[in-house]
């Protein structure tokens, strides 16, 4: 047996292995409903920079809350924006009196450092998470609210969905999130979560405030899988995923494709921030399959290998994902899915790999502002 064939067996195996597990976890993580009303004050920290036309669906959102007003309030925290960001939420403070305003200082920058100078203002007991271009659906607070009191919970995880969609690159963005979805939850089911997801996050206040400080600030991103890594360390295991779409939160996709490689560029640039084991070696696994899968298409143009050795590989990768995102596609409500899947399968291999090759070179823009 030749170095190659071992190396295409491992690597697949791994991957079976790892999709299935993930798929286990996903179907131990029963459906989440709410067994109380929980009367907890709860802080939503919201990061903007250069939203302007975006930030409206997040106040639409905001507005259509079924949880006490008196119990919740909204902190924005601008971020240099150069457009009409700061108008905007000033117009929403009149029809949102828990509604605040902060600006950082000439002496700072980033998502990291807006929600750290956020959190020092923040009343609640519980903080979410969520990003100025999304919409939580009408339970979100309350739901996360509920489940946080119900279990005590340090960090919860809570479901995000790509919408609305239309192009061929947005129904990639949603079947990718579904995807992280799915294994997410499957992942905190078995016991070992590796992924969070900033649209939709919640800490407990002690908790955000004892690690914040700690985060990884080399990169742009990454607040979200840090925190996850932080309290991973100090043996903080209740690590919940919220699973129910009663806490719901759309995101848009990115738009244009360079928005969105250069979304996914900055995004994939903190993988050389990740610490957790298990984390890497999922990443590592994920890569490197795709990357046997982008060799074996390239070599079967030119000869080197079969077109059926191709085909195998291709249909090993799309065997495995099959389960997760058939039980992914069921819960966001996705049946059309089964429409792109296949075909979406097909570029997903060169997509994974591109993107993970130029997050590891040069600079990058990330709202009219350069990333290194």
């Amino acid at each position: 047996m030749s170095l190659l064939t071992i190396i295409v067996f491992l690597f697949s195996g791994m991957y079976i292995l790892m999709v299935w597990a993930f798929y286990i976890g996903w179907l131990k993580t029963p459906v989440y409903h709410p067994q109380n009303t929980a009367s907890i004050p709860v802080t939503i920290l919201v990061a903007c920079r250069n939203e302007s036309g975006r930030i409206q669906c997040l106040f639409d959102g905001l507005s259509r809350q079924n949880y006490p007003v008196h119990l919740w309030e909204v902190i924005f925290i601008d971020d240099h924006s150069t457009d009409q960001t700061v108008e905007e939420i000033r117009k929403f403070q009149h029809a949102q009196p828990n509604c605040r305003l902060i600006s950082l200082p000439e002496y700072q920058s980033g998502k990291k450092a807006a929600l750290v100078a956020g959190q020092e203002l923040a009343n609640g007991s519980l903080f979410l998470f969520t990003d100025a271009d999304c919409s939580p659906s009408p339970g979100w607070i309350s739901t996360m609210a509920s489940f946080f009191n119900q279990y005590s919970s340090d960090l919860l995880l809570g479901p995000v969905m790509i919408d609305p969609v239309a192009s061929v690159k947005d129904h990639l963005q949603k079947l990718e999130y579904m995807s992280l979805m799915a294994s997410s939850s499957g992942a905190c089911g078995l016991g070992h979560p590796i992924m969070a997801h900033a649209p939709n996050m919640g800490v407990r206040r002690e908790i955000y405030r004892t690690f914040c400080h700690a985060l990884d600030t080399r990169f742009a991103s990454g607040d979200d899988v840090f925190l996850l890594q932080a309290l991973k360390k100090e043996s903080r295991n209740k690590i919940h995923f919220v699973k129910t779409r009663e806490a719901l939160v759309s995101s848009k996709p990115a738009g244009g494709l360079p928005g969105f490689f250069s979304q996914r560029r900055r995004w994939a640039s903190k993988a050389k921030g990740y610490t957790d084991p298990a984390l890497v070696l999922v990443t590592l696994t994920v890569f490197i399959l795709n990357t046997i899968i982008v060799a074996a298409a390239l070599g079967s143009c030119f000869g080197f290998f079969s077109p059926r050795f191709l085909l195998i590989l291709f249909g090993i990768k799309t065997a495995a994902d099959l389960p997760l995102m058939a039980a992914a596609m069921q819960f966001y409500h996705f049946n059309k899915g089964w429409w792109v899947f296949l075909p979406l399968q097909i570029i997903y291999s060169p997509y994974v790999v591109l993107v993970g090759i130029i997050s590891l070179f040069g600079k990058y823009s990330w709202k009219g502002r350069k990333i290194p």
